[in-house]
């Protein structure tokens, strides 16, 4: 066994990765500022860490032996704490504490059920959880006014979390993949909010309405299985990508001629869609003049579509899709700007004209003379 006592006067002690060590006892730093032991897979502890009171970074990502820390409490100046892939650590005592702390990032700490009342720690922006597992909640996150960051991604066994409305500098919030998580209180008053990820969230029925999010950028809800609707979407002009596929339940969406910076809108596998209304009044995007949908329905819920309308500006069609759908929904109405199709598990294609504009075409089915003709004419 490897231990290591620091005994000089330093404010920066880096042990990154160093493999040998096993104990590392840190007491008599007081001027450290900085730690990094991050990658040391066999440290189980840093006897003495309490007693660094003017220390501002504390980096021990990686450290998959430790269990537990000391009481953090005395580290009035501590600003970033990183603690990512801890696998084994159990908690984080005296976090409450720390009302310097501007970072705080636990991702991967899959032993954490419960951390301290997060409160107090007024100046903490960024706060990311992805994947811990067992984490059940994170009070006192209502009170987090100076909040921009929040990932909680992968938290399995989060319910509920405390109403957003306060978190009025928020700009992120990843909810990917938390499973039991039942809704986003609050989410109505972010204001700030310009990216929302909720893909995967298989318990969310409802959202607040969207209408008030007008910085909105990207909305990801693909795989929220029950979900019902999105109120207010219709009201989310900066928005440029929406995704929504797998969302089985939506039968419905708002109008949506106001989302003129839309640039991929996905929605496969929406086995209830019955109508997409107002995408013909999308504008180009300037950063994908290719592209106005990037991709539409696959065959689980194309069959009940009844209307998409705008396919007469449409730039990119995907589609798994027998061929009554591709007559049904591709016409020569919307040949002119049509610029990709791919067009697999079409049994057939229809003879096609106007389709000079055309600069990518995939077909994977048998070949009959249809298609053959389509090939002749176009050289493919």
């Amino acid at each position: 066994m490897m231990v290591f006592i620091c005994e000089k006067l330093v404010e920066i002690l880096v042990v990154s990765s160093w493999q040998a060590i096993e104990t590392l006892n840190v007491s008599n730093l007081k001027s450290l500022a900085y730690v990094d032991v991050r990658g040391c897979t066999r440290l189980k502890g840093l006897d003495g860490l309490d007693k660094l009171g003017a220390l501002m970074r504390l980096n021990i990502a990686g450290c998959k032996s430790i269990e537990k820390l000391p009481d953090l409490s005395n580290l009035k100046s501590l600003q970033n704490l990183n603690a990512c892939g801890c696998e084994k650590l159990q908690g984080l005592d005296g976090l409450d504490k720390l009302g310097a702390l501007t970072r705080l990032s636990i991702s991967g700490c899959k032993s954490i059920e419960r951390l301290p009342d997060l409160s107090n720690l007024k100046s903490l922006q960024h706060l990311v959880a992805y994947g811990c597992e067992k984490l059940q909640g994170l009070d006192g996150l209502d009170k987090l006014g100076a909040l921009t960051w929040l990932s909680i991604g992968g938290c399995k066994s989060i319910e509920r979390l405390p109403d957003l409305s306060n978190l009025k500098s928020l700009q992120d919030l990843g909810a990917y993949g938390c499973e039991k998580l039942q809704g986003l209180d609050g989410l109505d008053k972010l204001g700030a909010l310009t990216w929302l990820s909720i893909g995967g969230c298989k318990s969310i029925e409802r959202l607040p309405d969207l209408s008030n999010l007008k910085s909105l950028q990207d909305l990801d809800a693909h795989g929220c299985e029950k979900l019902q609707g999105l109120d207010g979407l219709d009201k989310l002009g900066a928005l440029t990508r929406l995704s929504i596929s797998g969302c089985k339940s939506i039968e419905k969406l708002p109008n949506l001629s106001n989302l003129r910076l839309l640039e991929i809108f996905r929605a496969d596998g929406c086995e209830k869609l019955q109508e997409v209304e107002g995408l013909k009044k999308v504008e180009e995007p300037p950063t994908q003049p290719k592209w106005k949908l990037w991709q539409c329905l696959d065959g689980n819920g194309i069959e009940k579509l009844q209307e998409l309308d705008g396919l007469d500006e449409l730039r990119s069609f995907w589609g798994w899709f027998e061929d009554r759908t591709s007559e049904k929904l591709l016409n020569q109405s919307n040949y002119g700007v049509l610029r990709q199709w791919y067009a697999d598990g079409c049994e057939k294609v229809p003879e096609l004209e106007g389709l000079e504009n055309l600069e990518n075409f995939h077909l994977d089915v048998s070949e009959d003379s249809n298609q053959l003709r389509f090939y002749k004419i176009y050289n493919w």
